[in-house]
């Protein structure tokens, strides 16, 4: 991975072969990013999807192989004690599949993957919520005075 720094702004270029949320997690923990929001995209040759069921509780996983494109990948970062959270949402368009979308579980990069990542001036934390059984974003609740 490449990476330049502008301010609060990281722009990442990932090579061929790498891992797309284990190296996302590496840089965030390496260059200490608080929290944030990020964007990107590119084209990968192995990708894992996923939706959360909200029955059982657990994502479903689905694996796409073949040639793709990422047109629209967007999420944040967090962290739950000392591990950094990264939370993706991707929409890939694959060669015969065609569109598909979801929450990112992992993806390795065929040509390149382009992420913009803006880091925010404080830390932002997830915690479980075990009524819906995912790690949300750790917020104060809303001043509606």
């Amino acid at each position: 991975m490449r990476s330049l720094r502008m301010g609060d702004r990281w722009l990442l270029r990932f090579e061929k072969g790498e891992e797309v949320i284990d190296g996302l997690r590496r840089f965030v923990r390496s260059a200490g990013i608080p929290g944030g929001v990020l964007s990107g995209i590119g084209a990968v040759d192995e990708m894992t999807v996923a939706f959360w069921d909200t029955v059982e509780k657990k994502y479903r996983d689905y694996l796409h192989r073949g040639l793709i494109e990422i047109t629209s990948l967007t999420g944040n970062v967090a962290w739950m004690g000392a591990e950094p959270i990264v939370h993706v949402h991707v929409n890939a368009h694959h060669e015969t599949e065609g569109g598909f979308g979801g929450h990112l579980v992992s993806a390795r990069v065929s040509a390149t993957l382009e992420v913009s990542l803006d880091a925010y001036p404080r830390r932002v934390d997830r915690r479980r919520d075990p009524e819906i059984g995912l790690p949300l974003l750790d917020l104060p609740p809303l001043d509606r005075d």
